[in-house]
């Protein structure tokens, strides 16, 4: 007899927080649809999945033979456990097939946590052909929980019941328009604040026609080409869910949808059939990200690209470099409870802002770029040095033992950076970065221009920071690899993506000091 012992390596730890959403839906029991899908689909995410299952199916690939429903008390107590636990810390609720349980408890949750977005996911019939819902579960559905839904996405002949339910006459769908309108007729109706609605069941010859109408009543046309497969089990399923996983990292809807589409039909062409009937999907790809095109103004080479990038976010940049958080700070008006939440925020992100040059180390196309990130890197470091001794020798707290917790603000724009980082290229996270780095110099110009004579002193200490020599080279040097990142700009699509990043961090960095003057003592 042998004995051989085998010594593992300790894991590397590189511990990271997953978005989270909660899913209320049936379970199917043959995996292709329903819960199963929904965990399948938000795990390729990296989304962590909470699940409310409101009924117990029996289905395969060609039939829905039954089903039953879970009852009201055990669907509130997996409510009340679920939300005792993990409270607002929950980004999305999706919802697929209803019961007349799971819509009372979801009236009766969702006005407690208004943070949390609401996903409507209409599951009436199943690709089979098997039918998921009863009028009466239905109707109160749309009485109640649409109403707060943020988004609706009806397949067409979904969309068409909900019409009949809710009163809604339109005229017969024979060309894009007619779908448009359709669409637009029935988010007003059911009250909700976006309506995505499918066509994969009305194709206009090759091409599908998805459409988004938003809050304000814009539409979004999705076009793509047709998929000519019967294995679509818990497409719609797998889609909701994705657009969720996509809601829950911060991705803005209109790219939420658009990532989620590509998402299902990557998955539709990457598998083998499963099954007698409508297969399943192959949910373990990577999830895609789509480059959307917008028009965007041409960047001339011989423009500034920091330049042109402040131009292209407008108002959003005076917002964001001339905010009253600046203003309140410069003349000693802030009070000093939200100045101690900005540092312990501010702290919290430069972590993350690390990580993330860090990943800009691993995509730099060149060694000088590598290298270059170090730098930044060590600046960072020093950032946070003054920080730990602002809040040490002001305010007599260590950040070791702080107890104030990461804000949705920063939480949201954290998550933000890391979605980047992992998914783009070097340039694109240059770019997403590039708000930070520069508004804060132009909001020290801004904030020292105003200055008090008795300004306090660890808020002339924090507007020095930011106006010193150290800060104006970074400044300097952060110029110059936006403008090598011009040089590299090879389409319009291009541009368009990093014209909306910069702009989406700009925003973020406005809701950062906005939150801070919320805070109560």
């Amino acid at each position: 007899m042998s004995l051989t012992t085998i010594t593992l390596d300790p894991p590397i730890e590189c511990r990271r927080t997953p978005p989270l959403v909660l899913v209320v839906a049936g379970s199917d029991n043959s995996g292709g649809a329903g819960i199963e899908a929904d965990l399948k689909t938000l795990t390729a995410h990296s989304v962590y999945g909470l699940t409310c299952i409101g009924a117990i199916t029996a289905q395969n690939t060609q039939k829905v033979d039954g089903f039953d429903a879970t009852s009201d008390a055990l669907v509130q107590k997996i409510f009340d456990l679920n939300f005792d636990d993990f409270g607002t810390s929950v980004k999305v609720v999706k919802t697929g097939m209803l019961t007349g349980a799971t819509v009372r408890a979801l009236h009766q949750f969702l006005p407690k946590y208004p943070d949390t977005k609401l996903l409507v996911d209409p599951v009436m019939i199943a690709t089979t052909g098997g039918k998921l819902f009863d009028d009466e579960s239905m109707q109160l559905a749309v009485d109640s929980v649409m109403k707060q839904a943020y988004l609706i996405t009806p397949n067409f002949p979904e969309a068409e019941a909900l019409a009949k339910l809710t009163g809604v006459s339109y005229d017969k769908v024979d060309s894009q328009e007619k779908f448009v309108e359709l669409a637009q007729k029935l988010r007003q109706r059911l009250g909700c604040q976006n309506l995505f609605l499918k066509g994969g069941h009305i194709p206009w010859g090759d091409r599908l026609t998805d459409v988004l109408v938003t809050a304000n009543n814009d539409v979004v046309v999705y076009e793509s080409g047709y998929i000519d497969t019967k294995d679509t089990h818990g497409t719609g399923c797998t889609l909701a869910s994705a657009i969720a996983a996509n809601l829950a990292k911060d991705v803005e809807l209109k790219q939420a949808i658009a990532n989620a589409i590509g998402y299902v039909h990557q998955a539709m062409v990457s598998g083998t059939k499963l099954g007698k009937g409508n297969g399943p999907l192959y949910h373990y790809i990577k999830p895609p990200v789509v480059k959307l095109v917008a028009p965007v103004k041409p960047l001339s080479l011989k423009q500034s690209a920091y330049d042109y990038f402040k131009a292209q976010a407008g108002d959003l940049w005076i917002q964001y470099t001339q905010h009253p958080f600046l203003k309140l700070l410069a003349t000693n008006q802030l009070p000093d409870h939200q100045f101690v939440y900005y540092l312990t925020q501010d702290y919290f992100y430069l972590i993350n802002y690390g990580q993330v040059h860090g990943l800009a180390a691993a995509r730099a196309p060149n060694e000088d770029q590598v290298f270059a990130q170090g730098t930044i890197l060590n600046n960072i470091g020093e950032e946070m040095k003054r920080h730990k001794h602002k809040m040490k020798t002001t305010y007599g707290i260590d950040y070791a033992n702080n107890t104030i917790p990461k804000g949705k603000a920063c939480r949201e724009y954290c998550d933000y950076l890391l979605y980047v980082g992992d998914n783009f290229d070097f340039a694109s996270i240059k770019i997403a970065v590039a708000p930070c780095l520069h508004g804060y110099y132009e909001a020290g110009q801004y904030a020292s221009s105003l200055v008090v004579p008795d300004l306090k002193p660890v808020y002339k200490d924090w507007i020095g920071d930011y106006t010193s020599d150290w800060y104006g080279e970074a400044h300097q040097q952060g110029q110059q690899v936006l403008q090598d990142i011009a040089k590299s700009i090879d389409s319009e699509a291009k541009l368009a993506e990093l014209v909306e990043m910069f702009n989406r961090v700009t925003q973020l960095e406005i809701n950062f000091w906005s939150e801070c003057l919320e805070i109560e003592k």
